[in-house]
């Protein structure tokens, strides 16, 4: 089975394609890792750091994992200083690619994105709508989120009292 990542690995040794940065060992000249844009970057300046050789995963080769994890904090420490550095392992952890790679997601106040294990502080909601505010689509998303919501307090109105639902 070919690998996308192992395919853009061999473009980037042949010159081919052009990487953003590249890795190479210091005493040869054998490229370990590199940085290319995802094809649909969710913040500016999102980058994947991807070995050269495969690995299906973080897990695959704590060593290289390790070395790609070097490669990455490198890289935000440079370009990106606040930032999301996340992996996945796993189809249900939304691994898409079965080939090791590390995002690097540059973040600021109001971009919009969230995580599945954080919930926004009041602040950050107040900034992120105050920074969307004439973008006409979010707008219309968020109310439609909102109505979507009351819909759903109303329909378990009675039905759930102080964390414990309601003998019928």
């Amino acid at each position: 089975m070919s690998c996308v990542f192992c395919d853009i690995a061999e473009e980037v040794r042949s010159g081919q394609r052009e990487a953003l940065h590249t890795w190479s060992g210091s005493w040869t000249d054998r490229l370990y890792a590199f940085a290319i844009t995802p094809l649909n970057p969710v913040t500016e300046g999102h980058v994947l750091i991807i070995p050269a050789e495969h690995a299906d995963n973080a897990l695959h080769s704590p060593v290289l994992t390790a070395m790609v994890m070097r490669c990455a904090a490198s890289w935000a420490r440079d370009r990106s200083p606040v930032c999301n550095i996340i992996t996945s392992v796993g189809a249900a952890a939304t691994q898409t690619v079965q080939h090791l790679h590390i995002h690097v997601v540059p973040r600021t106040i109001g971009d919009g994105l969230s995580l599945p294990w954080t919930e926004p502080s009041d602040d950050f909601l107040v900034a992120h709508v105050a920074a969307r505010r004439n973008d006409n689509a979010f707008m219309e998303r968020l109310a439609g989120s909102i109505a979507r919501h009351r819909e759903i307090l109303d329909r378990l109105d009675g039905r759930i009292e102080f964390g414990r639902k309601k003998e019928s």
